[in-house]
């Protein structure tokens, strides 16, 4: 089943980042914690706030961003948890990107994933190779700010 009105199209895919946000969280809280059910409660209660329950009901940017957070505090905690697998700080920069891409308040969140970054003791061993391309995967998406003009 495929609706036909983009309008439609666009209210269903909100309401899919709203739920995506929710089950991240859900996953982001199990790793944190190890606790099934309170991850299950903490993943609910954000599902049924409010202004996530009400972004995710209407075409808004809101709810894309808060499963593009989810998805960085996500990568942050496998980041922190295998601190020698590079996979988690490269897609942690990825999403980065395409979350300034999307909406500028996640530059809130930049200082601490580069704090995290930073401050990680594999961090300095990374290689210039291996900066290069977690700079390379932070600014991709931001090259479609070079459509603008």
């Amino acid at each position: 089943f495929v609706p036909a009105e983009p309008a439609v199209r666009v209210n269903a895919l909100t309401a899919l980042c709203g739920a995506g946000a929710a089950a991240l969280f859900f996953r982001l809280a199990r790793e944190a914690t190890g606790h099934r059910i309170a991850s299950a409660g903490a993943a609910l209660l954000l599902a049924f706030t409010p202004t996530l329950w009400q972004q995710s009901l209407s075409t808004e940017v809101y709810a894309l961003g808060a499963l593009l957070l989810a998805a960085a505090l996500w990568q942050a905690l496998r980041a922190v948890d295998a601190p020698q697998d590079p996979a988690p700080v490269r897609w942690l920069a990825l999403l980065l990107g395409v979350g300034l891409t999307h909406n500028l308040a996640m530059a809130l969140f930049l200082p601490g994933f580069v704090l995290l970054a930073v401050t990680r003791p594999s961090s300095w061993r990374r290689s210039l190779a291996e900066w290069l391309r977690l700079a390379g995967l932070f600014v991709l998406p931001l090259c479609a700010y070079l459509t603008l003009p």
